[in-house]
């Protein structure tokens, strides 16, 4: 170690077997506070990136000074952790280093409490609006008030948009007011759709604009469906206590009894019963999960994780043209740093698919099937929608998982992200399952019920 210095002499040793040891083994040194701190300064910029990313991907604090160690006490006979741990002089050194070389993020400057966290608040109260009108949208569909749930929805989504701008354009001051202009710049331009189109000087230029358009159209289609998901599969969970009939019900019990283990739940509670019950079992799981994450964002002490936690609490809680402009911003304070992370939807993916999507669609396509030949287009088109969102919502939020999970692939974090691709080829085999039963909606003319586990058509003489 360079900046580690052994006397020869042992003059400056006062510790005998510390004197010895050296003797012993040469090629060690004595590491002292002051070469370490010397070492903390000629840092360039480069180190300071790595040691930056270790902070904040790799157990922040802990990490960074279990990575201080590891360098140190292989080259060494002292004790380098306890000097390290028991030196907060060592760990201002590193903040002023970062603060000079790092100017976008500086790890250990705490989140302003008045400004960010009232911004934490009220994301947190966006998220929880999408789940605490879910009582209201069922009664009205237990009544059969589908126009009046229409009406509702439209108006829950346009002040719960007016509600996220408003909150933005109070980000977007504090950003410009803080210096974080490149970071402000990319939630504006996401959230106005500033593009080139009207001022391109070549047919590349305008087929470039064309394509940048076209996708900001396609996410704020998919950004809607997401929204509005939870309340069309609420729709769908109420009005199936009116809609469907005795034999129909018969013939979803049926359905379930060659299912074995699982069919005798939903043969016993039937299918309002389980809609209604996968219906208040995935608000709960989402509401839990959203607490969980505004309980971290309110730990955090860097504006990158500040829009890292903001950006799932918004997420799984609905507020998505929020959640995309986030989203936006911290890939952007993500290349500022030269972090190879790609973020992702993790959180989402978990609370969304598993507590919703994938067991909600399910049950809406054998709902679907049953009301199919008694009930108008105008009937069916709410629980085709509902159908339709939940699986755009299962592809999204999978397509968002992927990228964190191929780069723990990359790093060896095999361990971690095993589950996740456990999780994430189960809901694979689901959807192409439940794409196969939409598909027998309209094959199995007898029933329209296609039996999954036997792959066949049920038939309309029950056993």
């Amino acid at each position: 170690q360079q900046s580690c210095t052994c006397d020869k002499e042992l003059e400056p040793l006062v510790d005998e077997a510390a004197a010895l040891a050296c003797i012993a083994d040469p090629a060690k040194s004595q590491c002292t506070l002051e070469s370490l701190l010397e070492e903390v300064e000629g840092w360039d910029k480069l180190k300071c990136k790595e040691y930056f990313k270790i902070f904040l991907y790799q157990g922040g604090r802990t990490g960074l000074l279990n990575r201080l160690v590891e360098e140190h006490e292989n080259g060494t006979w002292t004790d380098v952790r306890a000097l390290v741990y028991s030196s907060p002089e060592l760990e201002l050194r590193m903040q002023e280093k970062f603060r000079a070389v790092t100017k976008h993020m500086l790890p250990w400057e705490p989140v302003p409490q008045k400004e960010l966290g009232d911004f934490a608040q009220q994301m947190f109260s966006l998220g929880l609006l999408n789940f605490v009108t879910v009582p209201v949208t069922y009664v009205l569909a237990v009544h059969g008030k589908v126009c009046v749930i229409y009406l509702f929805m439209t108006l829950k989504f346009l002040a719960s948009s007016l509600l996220q701008r408003r909150l933005l354009k109070g980000f977007l001051q504090w950003l410009r007011k803080e210096n974080y202009s490149e970071i402000a710049e990319v939630i504006e331009e996401h959230v106005s759709c500033k593009s080139s189109l009207f001022s391109s000087s070549s047919v590349l230029e305008l087929i470039l604009a064309l394509g940048a358009s076209l996708r900001w159209a396609l996410e704020l289609a998919f950004a809607i469906l997401e929204s509005v998901d939870p309340d069309f599969d609420t729709m769908t969970a109420g009005n199936s206590w009116n809609l469907l009939k005795p034999h129909q019900a018969e013939i979803f019990a049926a359905s379930w009894r060659e299912v074995p283990l699982i069919g005798i739940v939903p043969e016993s509670l039937g299918l309002p019963g389980m809609l209604t019950s996968l219906l208040t079992a995935s608000v709960l799981c989402q509401l839990g999960v959203i607490y969980f994450c505004w309980q971290r964002l309110l730990q955090e002490r860097d504006v990158g994780g500040f829009l890292a936690w903001s950006m799932h609490v918004t997420d799984v809680g609905g507020a998505m043209v929020l959640s995309r402009a986030l989203s936006e911003a911290w890939a952007k304070e993500r290349e500022l740093l030269g972090s190879s992370f790609p973020g992702g939807r993790l959180q989402a993916f978990v609370a969304k698919v598993f507590c919703e999507t994938v067991p909600s669609a399910w049950f809406a396509i054998s709902y679907f099937a049953l009301i199919y030949e008694d009930v108008p287009w105008s009937g069916k088109a709410s629980i085709l929608l509902s159908i339709i969102s939940s699986v755009v919502v299962t592809i999204g939020q999978s397509a968002g998982a992927l990228p964190t999970l191929l780069f723990w692939s990359r790093r060896g974090e095999h361990g971690l992200a095993l589950w996740y691709y456990a999780l994430l080829l189960l809901t694979i085999c689901l959807t192409t399952v439940m794409l196969l039963r939409l598909l027998g909606v309209f094959f199995c003319t007898e029933t329209h019920v296609f039996v999954a586990s036997r792959l066949h058509c049920l038939p309309s003489k029950l056993p």
